[in-house]
């Protein structure tokens, strides 16, 4: 018979089949398989013969054969025809609708067909896929070319009816992905045998490959095949360690997780998502893939060896615990996101399941990072210094690593949120700033550290200490302040030689802002020596040796028991102060003159019954005389802020003769200063002693002081206040000043004559206006709190209630115009009470008829409130 009306006879007997009865399907079945495996596999067959014969196959044949044969006879071969029966039908279809409908429709029935193919194998029971290879080898692929011919065609197509046609073919594949996840998973794998144990290595490696096509059309599509995937994974994990590539899949998971971060970022900070099902798909795809990384950390740990700074980036995404996505989203869906997401310990704890930890800790040590992921950086290097499996010597690098991101990151590191203190028994949690937290876990990890390692540990704290980052040296000051209290005494005398020995060798006249940073860890190291070093430190520096009265201005005096010490000191430093007087003696720096003032404060806070007034009083004089009014640098700055400190608790000690000599050389000073641009620091200075003088007794009683010194006063105050206006950060100085002298003085003429001029008045009340609404912002802003209570100060400058008393620009000396008996003044001081009352009464006749603004009204409230309050 020739070939043709073989293969006629052919496509008629499978005709034929399909009507057959169970009976004679039964009897000739290697007959019709014989007929059918040459023409499934023929590419040149005509559609709806091969489309009959694996209809024929999958529901007559398929149900009569047991499961030793099903793989040759049916499966195998099957299965091959599809796959390349698609391949053909995808490779055919061109612009013609029609045509490209038809092909949808034939690749759609081989779909169905394969569909209805699984469900014979659940009755197979306990099969193993080495019983049927070709499932789970074929149908991936299967799966596979499909979903990418469908995603790519439908971006394509523009007739409706086409697009309806390639949707079908698309939910019939996701269905028998469904089908096939679920029979995967029905599968008993045995692992010892290596023809299973590769089938299933093959089958996981597919399923991988999935996550490229779906996942960016298909997101519930791709959770089923990771599902897959991860049941597999962890079902069969002892076997598949030694022979999967996890590492590969990991890594497609971490790529996806920080690609949908990034792109969330900018959608919420342009606020530019298409819908809020948009920005959901984006959430739930982030908890998604988080969680299944978290599902493989439990089987497969530190395999993360390559990609090192993929995982940096997935680590530091963690590590911002969603801060910069919740302002952006709804409450509820911020609390789903921490819950599935930033709980509490998940960034921690696939930061040390998913990487090789040595390397790892090695790659976070040498590279850098963006401005914006400083902070997260950051919590990643804490994270890896607590880790118990990292060697020391890395732990070390990582701490090296970390001061120095943190000189670089200073401002950002102050825009941190808060976070929770670390648990102590018996003290509540409390919150904190990201510098107390990182402090609190370095601290935690030197606690711990070997004494092998301890040397390079104090080689990067003094290192950074003299660095020339503030925030690194306050750290580095802390460290060193916990190591040397942690330790033994011994130690911390040891640090607190080398700190000593390296501050007396700075040039204390330039700037040199480490020199804060010295001054301070030399009072607190001072602090920590028990009584024996105590000692030893005080007589290897004592402080009759030239330099050391330097070091002895930074310790508090109180702590010493030796009195014969403080004599000692107190001789030396009073014997230097009158050598720096004698112009023939050896010349002495003004920086030991500042640390013998300071010295002296020192001294007096421990013991009351010490005077330095003549000190406080020759030291002024001598600048009057000189007419030096202070310079721009370090070390003037220093000896002005002392002296005022010394002046401030010696006046009360001074009588009123001294005080006002004392205040005619301030005025002399404060002239000079002129020539020198007015240095912002001695203005402040200056009104720091006037507001000392402002607090002693005789201010309450001003009228029956010397007329002289009340003009002085208010002369020297008038002329400081003006600066005040001008410079912003002497304003609040200034305002406390006001307050003061109007609460203590009773005079209003020295009142009158402190504030000057209107115009200083004005800025004043326009200043403390904007203080006063700004701290009635919202709750979240930060509130400045003011005293009520002080008096408005066009009540207490410009009296308005009191006409006669406005102030007038004096054209005469001030002071003989108080000499004179039955002034102004005392004339306003005998106006009756009633006459006083009927006056108040007149004005607020004349408020009633204007139209006050809520806060002039607030401002008469609050003066009636004063009035009565005093009564």
């Amino acid at each position: 018979m020739s070939q043709p009306f073989e293969k006629m006879d052919n496509q008629r007997l499978i005709q034929e089949a399909e009507s057959w009865t169970d009976v004679q399907v039964c009897d000739r079945l290697q007959e019709l398989l014989d007929v059918i495996h040459p023409m499934l596999l023929d590419e040149n067959s005509e559609y709806d013969v091969r489309l009959n014969c694996v209809r024929v196959v999958c529901e007559r044949i398929t149900r009569w054969i047991p499961v030793y044969e099903a793989e040759d006879s049916i499966f195998f071969p099957l299965l091959n025809g599809v796959i390349l029966f698609l391949n053909q039908v995808f490779s055919l279809v061109n612009s013609v609708d029609d045509e490209r409908v038809m092909l949808m429709s034939v690749a759609t029935n081989l779909i169905e067909n394969t569909d209805i193919l699984l469900q014979h194998v659940l009755r197979y029971e306990g099969m193993g896929p080495g019983e049927i290879p070709s499932l789970p080898k074929v149908i991936p692929k299967i799966l596979h070319r499909t979903f990418d011919y469908c995603i790519e065609e439908q971006s394509q197509a523009s007739s409706e009816i086409v697009k309806e046609s390639i949707n079908g073919l698309y939910l019939r594949a996701c269905a028998l992905l469904n089908n096939f996840a679920q029979l995967m998973d029905r599968l008993h794998v045995r692992t010892a045998l290596e023809d299973e144990l590769d089938i299933l290595v093959d089958l996981c490696t597919d399923l991988v490959s999935f996550h490229k096509v779906l996942f960016a059309s298909d997101l519930k599509s791709a959770m089923i095949v990771w599902d897959l995937f991860l049941k597999l994974t962890t079902k069969y994990a002892d076997t598949l360690r030694l022979k999967l590539d996890v590492e590969a899949a990991v890594v497609v998971i971490l790529e996806e997780v920080v690609q949908t971060f990034e792109n969330l970022e900018k959608i919420l900070k342009n606020d530019k998502f298409g819908s809020t099902r948009d920005l959901k798909r984006l959430l739930i795809a982030l908890s998604f893939l988080v969680k299944t990384l978290a599902g493989l950390t439990k089987s497969y740990q530190n395999f993360l060896s390559s990609n090192l700074e993929l995982f940096l980036d997935f680590a530091c995404f963690m590590f911002m615990e969603g801060n910069n996505i919740y302002p952006h989203i709804d409450k509820n869906v911020g609390q789903k996101l921490k819950k599935e997401i930033f709980s509490e310990g998940q960034a921690q704890m696939l930061m040390l399941s998913i990487p090789d930890l040595e390397e790892f800790c090695s790659f976070a040590s040498s590279t850098r990072t963006t401005t914006e992921k400083y902070l997260s950086h950051l919590k990643v290097m804490v994270s890896i210094i607590q880790c118990d499996r990292i060697e020391a010597a890395s732990k070390i690098k990582c701490t090296e690593k970390l001061f120095k991101m943190m000189s670089e990151a200073e401002i950002e590191l102050f825009k941190s949120d808060s976070y929770e203190s670390v648990e102590v028994p018996g003290i509540q949690v409390s919150t904190i700033g990201f510098y107390e937290w990182t402090l609190t876990m370095l601290c935690r990890f030197l606690s711990t550290l070997p004494a092998e390692n301890f040397k390079e540990i104090e080689r990067i704290l003094f290192y950074n200490l003299i660095g020339e980052s503030n925030l690194v040296s306050q750290f580095s000051c802390d460290l060193l302040c916990f190591v040397s209290r942690y330790g033994s005494s011994e130690l911390c005398l040891s640090h607190l030689i080398i700190i000593s020995d390296l501050y007396s060798s700075f040039n204390m006249g330039e700037f040199f802002s480490q020199c804060f940073w010295f001054e301070r860890l030399i009072g607190r190291l001072f602090n920590f020596l028990s009584p024996k070093e105590r000692s030893l430190w005080t007589e290897m520096y004592n402080p009759s040796e030239n330099g050391n009265i330097v070091l002895w201005s930074n310790l508090n005096l109180k702590l010493l028991e030796d009195n014969e010490m403080l004599n000692t000191l107190e001789n030396t430093c009073i014997e230097k102060f009158n050598l720096f007087l004698d112009e023939a003696a050896e010349d002495i720096s003004p920086i030991v003159l500042t640390s013998i003032i300071k010295i002296f404060c020192e001294l007096i806070k421990y013991n009351s019954d010490c005077e330095f007034n003549e000190v406080v009083l020759t030291v002024w004089r001598k600048f009057a005389e000189y007419s030096y009014g202070g310079s721009c640098l370090l070390w003037v700055s220093k000896l002005f802020n002392e002296l005022a400190k010394l002046t401030v608790i010696s006046l009360p000690k001074l009588s009123t003769i001294e005080i006002q000599k004392l205040v005619s050389w301030l005025a002399i000073v404060k002239s000079a200063s002129n020539l020198e641009g007015n240095p912002t620091y001695l203005a402040s200075e200056l009104i720091t002693v006037l507001n000392g003088i402002t607090d002693l007794e005789w201010i309450l009683q001003t009228e029956n002081v010397d007329p002289c010194l009340a003009t002085d006063i208010g002369k020297l105050s008038a002329s400081l206040l003006r600066i005040a206006v001008e410079k912003p950060e002497l304003k609040m100085q200034g305002v406390k000043f006001i307050q003061n002298l109007s609460e203590r003085s009773s005079y209003s003429g020295l009142t009158r004559l402190c504030f000057g001029e209107d115009d200083i008045t004005a800025n004043f009340n326009f200043y403390i206006s904007e203080l006063q609404s700004f701290s009635c912002g919202t709750e979240d802003d930060p509130e400045i709190q003011l005293d009520d209570s002080i008096p408005s100060l066009v009540s207490l400058v410009n009296n308005d209630s009191l006409p006669e008393a406005a102030i007038v620009r004096r054209t005469m000396s001030p002071c003989k115009k108080r000499v004179r008996k039955g002034s102004e003044a005392s004339v306003s001081n005998s106006t009756s009470l009633e006459q006083k009352l009927q006056e108040i009464d007149e004005l607020i006749n004349e408020a009633k008829a204007l139209n006050l603004s809520q806060e002039e009204k607030s401002r008469i409230k609050k003066l009636m409130e004063r009035i009565l309050s005093k009564l």
